[in-house]
């Protein structure tokens, strides 16, 4: 099966067409927010907009794809005048594109669909449909990215000499390890949590008897780090295999 050059201009007019969308996305939304509050499960506002594992995520996957996109449109283009700025935004792009870099963007963006979608659905009602630009938007993020990027990753042509390994994973794990401390140390302080599972309070810990901080907490860290390092796992299998079919 033929695979997908991720450096290519055509996927790179792709990538910055989701990229713009992706950030356009997260500005309407947090531009109109006020407009559907009393339908969230969530009160939102200022730097709390920031706090959300699928925020961070979005935009991180937008970086990739406008700093990728950019890099693929400037391989492509010829120009004859000396610039030291192409080749270095060239450089920049083609380090996105090591596995180690993509794999990562691409876990905490499926982490994202994943979890909203097989955990969250169930504990948050959807916007009525004269919202329809939130529920929008809210598939966009949830869904769109996601699975674009899943696809993108899963069809991606390899560098025989770049596969990922056990000690990449590792590495991947700072980020989600660090996003769970500060939204646990942070919501200890203001009282304010991004979602229901970091909150002692949420009644299924009630139910299941262990609200409090110091048993919920090391739970919480050790599922964190067992969900992303079960899903880096996965990743790693997918892209060297994929190494292996070409």
């Amino acid at each position: 099966m033929s695979k997908l050059d991720l450096r290519d201009k055509r996927v790179g007019v792709i990538f910055l067409t989701l990229g713009v969308l992706t950030i356009f996305c997260m500005v309407v939304y947090m531009a109109t927010w006020s407009n559907f509050r009393d339908y969230a499960s969530n009160d939102i506002a200022g730097i709390n907009y920031l706090a959300y594992f699928t925020f961070l995520s979005n935009i991180l996957v937008a970086v990739w794809l406008l700093l990728v996109g950019i890099a693929n449109c400037l391989r492509h283009t010829h120009n004859d005048t000396n610039s030291t700025i192409r080749p270095k935004i060239v450089a920049i792009g083609d380090n996105l594109l090591r596995p180690t870099i993509f794999g990562a963007v691409v876990m905490y963006i499926f982490v994202v669909g994943f979890v909203f979608y097989g955990m969250l659905r169930w504990f948050v009602d959807p916007f009525p449909w004269r919202l329809w630009y939130a529920r929008l938007i809210d598939f966009f993020v949830h869904a769109v990215t996601p699975v674009f990027m899943t696809v993108v990753f899963v069809l991606a042509k390899r560098d025989k000499a770049n596969k990922i390994s056990h000690k990449d994973i590792l590495y991947w794990l700072v980020f989600p390890l660090a996003y769970v401390v500060f939204s646990l140390s942070r919501g200890a302080i203001v009282g304010w949590y991004p979602y229901p599972f970091f909150d002692r309070s949420w009644e299924v810990f009630a139910t299941l008897r262990i609200s409090s901080r110091p048993v919920l907490v090391p739970i919480l860290l050790a599922l964190s780090v067992l969900l992303f390092w079960l899903f880096g796992l996965l990743a790693r299998l997918v892209w060297n295999k994929g190494i292996g079919d070409e």
